[in-house]
């Protein structure tokens, strides 16, 4: 019984009967008669004894692919699709090259919504063919170039391959806030496949998301300027005004595709503030400078990233920070920590898919990056940042709650005459992604409240469920576990402890574009809470 259009049954009438006919075949018993037993049964639809007699006979033979096959099938019919998926795959490990198992494995993950898996054991069998391709709706971008982004084209095999790196090169245009690619079979077998865009336009898909935008972080004293897709060719401008008089900053950037290519983008912006800093927390050794102190920053960045089929990506580029230190500033604290030189920075970033488990949902990332500086005086201080990690990402089952588990860990060390502006701080605040989620990052309005230092290990891991969902806005809500440490070689700031801070982060979010995080961690160590919010 070959659930999905084989005539396994046919193969009965070659040894005739019935249920009762076979019990009196001679070889009674036999691998054989266990299996034409079963396929008479899951005929006449009696599941439960035909996987009876399916079980049987795999005792007997327990490397006879059919009868893991024809058990997958059982499953299938019974609502069981876990378990066929478990029998089939066990089928495949002892025969790779079974095409039918492979095209009824894929079509279980294609009824399940899980386009990637069912297309990597679609290829298994030569499949799936694609027909057409069309998008919904229809996109403003240039034509040409969202073509040059697709890596399948009609009358042709979609490869796992080639959807993976479409989906990489449509990520780095950065004009598509979500989209769903869905597979429709035809009679003659073969798709029609649909490209639904939700795509960022102007000030996006329509005014009212246009405003909400801008708005939204109107709370945070700051405003988002965000145009997307301008002239049609992906070239996106996001800027940022924040007039919080302790953190002032005016950001902006421009993105575009080097010459029409979506696997290659060009970036500049600069990035100017006008801080107030109290790092009273995070010394640790008193006294030995002024705690509070300004801070202005003006930094002009360009460079390059690209993405190189579906698993790499990387980035080079340049940028040239001048800095001022105001309001006690201790000038003497270690050699260059608050210089006024600017510097000029060479920065480079590599990115490196390292398990894709479509299956299981499961992704697996490597990153790292490479800041080495000079600054530009008469002694010539040098400085450089590496670090690096790992990123991953669970979404084990596609359900109502659309549970998600995701982690980092991320390590990496500061030498030479670092400027102040270049330490790391763990605290959690709106303009660092390094914050752990019990550790204030800013008090008193003023930024320096969390761990600072040369050299950090920080852990991050996060449980996200849909615990509400309604036509306009949803909420997804779980906890967190954070676990890092900041350190100086000085001895000015940061310690051998490790934190550990545990919590709940819930997001809010409107029309699927832009919402609101907000979160509660504890510092299990030292026994304090923070709360954070921020726009996104």
């Amino acid at each position: 019984m070959r659930c999905l259009g084989a005539g396994a049954v046919l193969l009965l009438a070659a040894f005739g009967g019935s249920p009762a006919l076979l019990a009196d075949d001679p070889a009674a018993g036999s691998p054989d008669v266990e299996y034409r037993r079963g396929l008479e049964l899951a005929r006449q639809e009696r599941w439960d004894e035909a996987r009876s007699a399916f079980l049987a006979g795999r005792r007997k033979a327990p490397r006879d692919k059919r009868f893991l096959v024809e058990l997958a099938g059982v499953a299938f019919k019974q609502g069981r699709s876990g378990e066929s998926k478990g029998e089939l795959h066990h089928a495949l490990r002892l025969d790779p090259a079974d095409r039918y198992a492979a095209d009824f494995l894929a079509t279980i993950y294609y009824l399940e919504g899980n386009l990637p898996a069912a297309v990597k054991w679609w290829n298994r069998s030569g499949k799936p063919r694609i027909e057409e391709v069309r998008t919904i709706p229809r996109p403003r971008v240039d034509p040409v170039l969202l073509d040059r982004a697709l890596r399948f084209a009609p009358a042709s095999r979609l490869l796992a391959a080639d959807l993976a790196a479409s989906e990489a090169r449509l990520d780095l245009l950065g004009i598509f806030a979500a989209r769903r690619i869905e597979l429709a079979a035809r009679p003659d077998g073969s798709f029609d496949l649909t490209l639904h865009l939700a795509e960022r336009s102007g000030w996006g898909a329509n005014r009212t998301q246009g405003l909400l935008a801008l708005a939204r972080g109107l709370p945070y004293r700051t405003v988002h300027v965000e145009l997307y897709n301008l002239k049609h060719a992906a070239i996106n401008s996001l800027s940022l005004i924040r007039w919080d008089p302790q953190k002032q900053r005016v950001a902006t950037s421009l993105a575009l595709p080097l010459r029409g290519n979506p696997a290659l983008r060009f970036k500049t912006g600069f990035d100017a503030r006008d801080e107030e800093w109290d790092v009273a927390r995070a010394l640790h050794q008193s006294g030995a400078l002024a705690p509070r102190f300004g801070m202005r920053t003006l930094e002009a960045t360009a460079g390059i990233e690209g993405v190189s089929g579906s698993r790499w990506r990387w980035s080079s580029g340049a940028a040239l920070v001048v800095r001022r230190y105001r309001t006690g500033a201790d000038r003497a604290a270690p050699a260059g920590l608050f210089t006024s030189s600017p510097s000029l920075e060479y920065r480079s970033g590599l990115g490196a898919q390292l398990l894709a488990w479509p299956e299981r949902r499961f992704v697996l990332d490597a990153f790292g990056q490479l800041h080495a500086a000079r600054l530009l005086s008469v002694d010539g201080g040098r400085y450089a940042r590496v670090d690096g990690g790992l990123r991953w990402r669970w979404a084990p089952s596609s359900g109502p709650r659309k549970p998600e588990l995701s982690g980092t860990v991320r390590a990496g060390t500061i030498v030479g005459s670092v400027p102040f502006d270049r330490l790391v701080s763990l605290g959690v605040e709106r303009d660092g992604d390094l914050g752990l989620r019990g550790h204030a990052g800013v008090a008193d309005g003023r930024k320096g409240a969390g761990p600072l230092g040369r050299s950090f290990l920080v852990v991050r891991n996060q449980l996200d469920l849909m615990v509400y969902r309604a036509a306009f806005w949803s909420v997804r809500l779980g906890p967190f576990l954070d676990a890092g440490r900041a350190r100086d070689p000085n001895g000015l700031f940061g310690s051998s402890v490790l934190h550990v801070d545990a919590g709940l982060e819930a997001r809010f979010s409107v029309l699927d574009r832009v919402g609101v995080v907000l979160s509660y961690g504890r510092d299990l160590r030292g026994g304090r809470g923070a709360f954070f919010s921020a726009p996104w």
